[in-house]
């Protein structure tokens, strides 16, 4: 069994790391974010990441009966490199 991370960190990592934890929880955090996609996605600095794109190379991978190749195209707007794999069969955890 791994370590688990400090529950509290300092104020600089905290405002950093939030989102590790809170992607963690089941349900909830979609249903926190639904309408408010701005404000979540926002706080991890997408405007800056946007302008550069990645030149490595990209794996995308998506579940046939989730996000398929919704993967593939999200990813193709940041990355000039993206290689796909859609798992057939393959649905949402927890459905």
């Amino acid at each position: 069994m791994s370590a688990s991370p400090p529950l509290f960190l300092p104020p600089l990592l905290n405002a950093r790391l939030w989102h590790l934890a809170f992607n963690q929880l089941p349900r909830i955090n979609e249903q926190l974010v639904q309408g408010r996609e701005g404000i979540f996605f926002g706080a991890e600095q997408n405007e800056q990441r946007k302008t550069r794109r990645l030149t490595l190379p990209v794996l995308a991978i998506g579940g046939e009966e989730s996000s398929g190749a919704g993967v593939r195209n999200t990813m193709k707007l940041v990355a000039e490199d993206v290689q796909t794999v859609v798992l057939a069969g393959q649905r949402p955890l927890g459905r």
